[in-house]
């Protein structure tokens, strides 16, 4: 008997779907074989739960049909068992906790695990025992498609961390290992990596930016309505405005024409330093005429999004379609925050509202943003042109054009346009980016080559400005997330690591229980990222400032999966869970899983605290670390001085101390 498993209605944007239809929300679970799955305008019942093909047509608008493979026609054939768990999956996607919005988005997710059914069904196995069944495994990899592995891979991380409420999964955390191991790869030149002094220039840059206009946000929105309201004064109203427009000697800001019965405010410059913000045009836009408003505005929008994909695993065609209201934050079965972004999927999963994990700092570019979209909302309103919709003046496109009046923008009507390569922004934005600070060092593209298979020399080479795409931005982030190793100056480090702890526990760790429907395909890039990550770091345990506490002998141990491998047998290695590796405070940890993590707790890693007395014999130090270590000592030494003897908290503080000591001996012994 399966667990009940907590209900939702159904979430599929139609307006077919409502509260009071009959398929809302099954009566059990599973549902019955007869209960309603699509209901047409007529009332008309499309399919039913036990139907070996659901016809979705009615919420799709198009033909769109998801088979299970038990009712014959075209097709892989599955058993009948095979289809009825494949019927469950879908129902948990229709009516679990994280149902989908999208017709298509189901239809694509069921096509994808059919596979996996149909398969199983030629073993004449259970695809819920293909754990047991690793050579079958390794078969799945040769029949999916390289380009669909990363969207299989998080569709069953996703199927396995709610398999308690599903009643089933496809395959444990070591089948899908084995699996991502075995699959092929797909595209031979990666994405390049940001070195971490580009990386983190842009991004200080970015922030320094977006901290500046807010700060400036109420002076702004005061300006900017001051400004509309002169234009409608001078037009005389709102419809001869956005039709006709203003001619040159119409305009409020410039010099008054003899005889002229509009008002006039002079040149741009004095409006703007009467509100306040001249200042702020002049640092980051340097146009002081009404224009450099209207820039100002698109240069919130471009750092906003900049600074969002820097911290989410969002593409820049769903960063582009961010709305105002996107950024929630939930809670986990800790209790504990995670912070989301919510748009429109790209690529085969079509859903409406998919989610990305986030840093907690992205909340700053949503503000700004969500600032500038709705000034602009306010002038779109008055528009005759725009016709809005309720959906657009309750959450506006965030990647706002131009609908102010003395902007060419107002002329788009509202279509959605394509947000510029992000190299564009970059070169055009020279107040915002020194084009000195992003020319390529040795040690940048020391960095680079180490962390990217293929880096075009054409393109980076030492001198040249480095040459930003917007999916380096995930990629490095990504990176980052999962602490290489390559970033040595421990501030930096310790930026990078917190901005996304967040992210890097929930996606690299597969303990959350979220209402969310969390992107599969980020969730699977984070997951190829992440074996590359193992891979490197623990190819780097080799360099002679890693040292065991246990001596050389034990090093030699832990490095011996290594000895023959390359680096792409180390990534194999890596997926089928042979080698690991993590950075921690002290250096590296080869450690499966470790409650403590090493981080932000390093007296397990040393033995200074709890009953074990000896180092941890999976414990790497790194010598290097040793200034970072005195610090740490330091800064243990004064908070020691502020908290009660014998309280927990003076216990951990003792116990941290005294093993940044011990780390600090093993270093000056070698």
């Amino acid at each position: 008997m399966t667990p009940e498993l907590p209900l939702s209605g159904l979430r599929i944007d139609s307006l077919l779907v409502t509260p009071g239809t009959a398929n809302f929300r099954p009566p059990s679970w599973p549902p019955p074989p007869d209960f309603p799955v699509v209901i047409d305008s007529e009332g008309v019942v499309t399919c039913v739960y036990g139907d070996p093909v659901w016809n979705l047509a009615p919420w799709a608008g198009k033909t769109c049909s998801v088979p299970f493979g038990d009712g014959g026609g075209r097709g892989a054939v599955v058993t009948p068992e095979n289809a009825d768990l494949l019927r469950k999956i879908a129902g948990w996607w229709l009516w679990g906790p994280a149902a989908v919005q999208n017709a298509v988005t189901l239809k694509v997710r069921v096509a994808q695990v059919r596979q996996l059914a149909a398969l199983c069904s030629e073993q004449g196995i259970l695809m819920s025992e293909l754990t047991r069944f690793p050579n079958v495994i390794d078969a799945v990899a040769t029949r999916i498609r390289s380009s669909d592995g990363l969207e299989m891979i998080g569709l069953l991380h996703r199927l396995l961390a709610h398999r308690e409420t599903l009643g089933f999964a496809i395959l444990d955390e070591g089948g899908i290992r084995r699996l991502a191991g075995k699959l092929p790869e797909h595209g031979r030149v990666q994405t390049a990596y940001i070195p971490p002094r580009i990386w983190t220039y842009q991004l200080i840059r970015l922030r320094e930016f977006l901290d500046d206009y807010l700060s400036h946000k109420d002076q702004v929105s005061d300006c900017f309505a001051f400004c509309l309201k002169t234009y409608h004064d001078n037009a005389g109203g709102w419809a001869a405005l956005f039709t006709e427009g203003l001619s040159r000697s119409r305009r409020p800001f410039g010099e008054k024409p003899h005889g002229a019965r509009e008002r006039y405010h002079g040149p741009f410059r004095d409006t703007a330093k009467r509100f306040g913000i001249d200042g702020l045009i002049q640092r980051w836009v340097g146009d002081d005429s009404i224009a450099g408003l209207t820039e100002l505005l698109n240069t919130v929008r471009e750092a906003g999004t900049a600074y969002a994909l820097s911290f989410s695993l969002m593409r820049v065609d769903e960063g582009g379609q961010l709305r105002a209201g996107c950024y929630t934050v939930e809670h986990d079965a800790l209790n504990q925050d995670v912070h989301l972004l919510s748009s429109v999927t790209s690529k085969t999963q079509q859903d409406a509202d998919a989610r990305w994990i986030c840093s907690p700092s992205v909340s700053i570019a949503i503000e700004a943003m969500t600032h500038v979209a709705q000034l602009r909302l306010g002038a779109a309103q008055h528009n005759p042109r725009r016709h809005l919709s309720d959906h657009e003046r309750t959450h506006p496109r965030l990647w706002s054009h131009g609908e102010e009046p003395w902007s060419k923008g107002n002329e788009s009507k509202g279509e959605r346009g394509r947000v510029p390569e992000y190299a564009r922004i970059v070169a055009r934005r020279s107040k915002l980016f020194d084009t000195e600070q992003l020319r390529i060092t040795q040690a940048d593209l020391d960095v680079a080559r180490a962390m990217t298979i293929g880096l075009d020399p054409k393109k980076y080479s030492v001198g040249k400005v480095w040459p930003f795409a917007w999916h380096q931005l995930r990629r490095t982030g990504v990176c980052n997330m999962l602490a290489s190793g390559l970033v040595s100056e421990s501030s930096l480090r310790y930026q990078l690591k917190h901005l996304t702890v967040v992210m890097t526990r929930y996606y690299g760790q597969n303990y959350f229980r979220l209402k969310s429907d969390l992107n599969g395909e980020a969730h699977g890039f984070f997951l190829k990222e992440m074996y590359e990550a193992v891979a490197r770091g623990f190819a780097e345990l080799t360099g002679d400032q890693y040292i065991s506490p246990h001596g050389g002998k034990r090093k030699e141990q832990i490095l011996r999966p290594i000895a023959e491998r390359d680096h792409k047998g180390l990534i194999q290695a890596a997926k089928s869970g042979k080698v690991v590796y993590r950075e921690t405070l002290l250096g590296g940890c080869t450690q499966v899983t470790c409650v403590y993590g090493g981080v932000t707790n390093i007296a397990a890693c040393m033995g200074t605290a709890g009953e074990s007395k000896k180092p941890c014999d999976q414990l790497i130090i790194n010598k290097d670390r040793r200034s970072i270590l005195v610090k740490l000592i330091a800064g243990f030494d004064s908070q020691l001085g502020q908290v009660s003897s014998d309280s927990p908290l003076q216990q951990s503080l003792m116990g941290n101390l005294n093993a940044a000591k011990a780390a600090i001996n093993v270093i000056d012994q070698t």
